[in-house]
Formats: structure tokens, sequence, C-alpha cells
């Protein structure tokens, strides 16, 4: 069972928050605060597994609070807030998710599920296509391509399922640690990166082939604070 804090100044959010963490039976609640200097104490001394995190606290943000929390301590972070997070920041940190105010219980027990038990990778899931269940193993897609009404996933294995669902549900799925939206049609798996220039990214399929990937201009700043939490500082404007 993973320990959390509710940090929310906003007492109708922190009781609708209560409400969901009691129906998840992953998670456990140490404390309600309302500010990000009572939260840091209690975060440093009891030491949650995930926050529960709104941006805009009075006296000092959100951000301020994971700031002062050391390099060896960093809980998972899933952000409550009417305001979308600047996307280095998110990478800054370790956050599963950022819920828009308002949210409903679906949607917060999908950013839960995102946090894997453990530190284990990803569970596997099942697809159905057509008369067959599909086990697909999350680290074995390397891309999946959204259409109208359904989407390819094509994996290593040089093959593709298609599923009736939306590229939206797939989104919601899988944690931005390990898969991002990097085009209206199109989500990556990050552990496939290649190379990128500023208008597409290359992935290599564990066969070696590469597959380029176009990256939409409203992700680029999304994908650009990706590639600067996990390696040498670019900007996408600099590729060529």
């Amino acid at each position: 069972m993973l320990t959390c804090l509710i940090i929310e100044d906003d007492f109708p959010a922190q009781r609708l928050l209560k409400r969901y963490v009691s129906d998840s039976h992953r998670l456990r609640l140490l404390g309600t605060y309302e500010t990000a200097h009572s939260a840091c104490e209690a975060t440093l001394s009891l030491r949650p597994a995930l926050l529960l995190l709104d941006i805009a606290l009075p006296g000092a943000s959100g951000f301020d609070l994971l700031r002062q929390l050391p390099e060896s301590y960093r809980p998972k972070v899933i952000f409550t807030t009417a305001q979308d997070p600047l996307a280095q920041q998110v990478f800054d940190y370790n956050v599963v998710d950022f819920l828009k105010k308002p949210f409903s219980k679906e949607r917060f027990l999908q950013a839960v599920a995102k946090i894997p038990f453990l530190n284990q990778p990803l569970d596997p899931f099942f697809i159905k296509d057509g008369h067959h269940q599909h086990r697909i193993i999350p680290e074995d897609i390397l891309y999946i391509e959204g259409f109208d009404i359904y989407v390819k996933i094509h994996l290593h294995q040089g093959y593709y399922i298609t599923v009736f669902r939306t590229l939206k549900s797939f989104e919601t799925q899988f944690p931005v640690t390990h898969f991002l939206r990097v085009h209206r049609s199109h989500i990556i798996n990050l552990s496939a990166i290649h190379t990128l220039t500023k208008k597409e990214v290359s992935l290599v399929s564990k066969s070696g082939i590469l597959i380029k990937i176009p990256i939409g201009d409203t992700y680029q700043t999304v994908l650009q604070g990706w590639v600067k939490a996990h390696y040498t500082p670019i900007a996408l404007t600099d590729l060529p």
C-alpha cells in the first residue's frame, strides 16, 4: 500500500481527495496540509511514497516544496491543479501525472494506477482484437498510432495490433515517464528514442529497425522537457 499526503488549500478539493483516497485500495492517507511549509516538514518526517500536490499554495508553490526535498528522497507526485504545469518542471521531479481540476474519481484512479508496485516494470495487459485477446507487455510497445476510431499498437517484434480504442485512452493509461504523446496521432515508448530533430523523432526497435515519427508543434515543449531531464540540456529549436 502506498502512503500519501494531500497538500491542498481548497477545502472542498481536500474533502474530494480524501474520499477518492479512501476508495483506492492502493493508498493510505498520512495527513492533509494546506501550505507548502507545513507539508514540507511533514513530508520529511513521514516520508510518504506519494504526494497529491496542488501547485498554487499560500506563500509558496508546490514546486517550491519539491525543491526543498533532498535528492536522496523523491516521492511520487500527482499534481492536482487548476493550471497546466510547465513541461520542464513536470520532468524535473518524480511526477506520475497531473490532474486538471475538476477531475473525476475515475481519472484520479487512472493516475494512481500508473504508479508501479515497488518500482517494478509496468504490468502486462490484455487487448481485444476481434475474437482474440492479446497479452501486451508495455516494454514491447514501440509506438502507438492513432486513427479516427482505432489505434495500431506497433511492437518491437515487427508487427502491430489493431484496437478499437482512442489514442487518448492510452495516453491516460501509461505514465509520462515511460510513454509520451509527441503528435496528435502518435504516442512513443521513450526508451526507444534513437535520434531527434526539431520535427521528428527516430525510434529504434530491438531488431535495429529505425522508424521516424513526426513531432507536432504543440508537443515539442513536452518532449524538450523530457530530454532536458534525462540528458545534457538542449533545445529542440537548436536542432537541425
